[in-house]
């Protein structure tokens, strides 16, 4: 193990401490450049103590990536109460006008055992985006975070945990 790999693996720790926060564990998240606005999508699951469920229909939801040292890069959010349930354990969010105008494109939530698979697809600026970074999700005032070492493409980055 690298010292840098050490860095970010102690850093993660002491984030997850001082936030209180529980690790998401992060699938494919994308920053895609374009004209325009750029594309966010996150993909990861958003785990719960056994018993508790998650209802974000009534709650602000925030997503957010921000520089190891807490500068805000990217941050986005969508007001309570226009999240849907489509289903048990399912909800969704979608605006078709976020590509145009930046913010939140879609949001579903799908309940699997304790945890929410959650997808957002989020626009707006992200000429920011560095290797180390945190990603922030907050449902109301849940909180699941996440750091990562993305990789630099051509078009823009990539993260695979």
């Amino acid at each position: 193990m690298t010292r840098s790999h050490v860095f970010r693996a102690m850093s993660f720790v002491v984030l997850a401490a001082v936030l209180g926060a529980v690790p998401s564990a992060l699938a494919n998240s994308r920053i895609m450049f374009g004209e325009g606005n750029d594309q966010f999508d996150f993909e990861g699951r958003l785990s719960l103590p056994a018993g508790l469920t998650l209802d974000p229909t009534a709650q602000t939801f925030v997503i957010q990536l921000t520089a190891l040292d807490g500068t805000v890069i990217f941050r986005t959010s969508i007001d309570g109460g226009t999240i849907r349930r489509r289903g048990n354990g399912y909800f969704v969010f979608r605006d078709g006008r976020a590509r145009a105008a930046g913010g939140i494109g879609k949001v579903t939530f799908q309940q699997v055992r304790n945890s929410y698979r959650t997808r957002v697809r989020a626009y707006g600026d992200l000429s920011a985006a560095q290797v180390d970074m945190v990603t922030e999700v907050f449902v109301g005032p849940q909180e699941w975070s996440t750091i990562g070492h993305w990789e630099q493409l051509t078009g823009g980055w990539r993260l695979r945990t």
